[in-house]
């Protein structure tokens, strides 16, 4: 068994993009923010907008991120 962090930041072309793609591809969080009433709604995109600025670059956003690579062998294959 081995595991490894690797960088997986994420880009966008603007925020606006971001959160299309963040609200589209979270599941729970689309059914969520479709349940808001419209001003809660906008209020959260707005605050999510003024924080996610804080990753803007000449070229739209660069947010950090990592994810755990893991890796294992069972076993059975182990013993073979």
């Amino acid at each position: 068994r081995d595991h490894e962090d690797q960088r997986a930041p994420a880009s966008a072309a603007s925020v606006d993009e971001w959160w299309e793609r963040t609200a589209a591809l979270a599941g729970p969080l689309a059914g969520r923010l479709a349940a808001l009433p419209p001003e809660a709604a906008r209020a959260l995109r707005r605050r999510a907008a003024e924080r996610i600025g804080a990753y803007r670059t000449p070229t739209g956003l660069e947010i950090p991120g990592v994810c755990l690579v893991a890796t294992a062998v069972s076993p059975e294959a182990a013993a073979r």
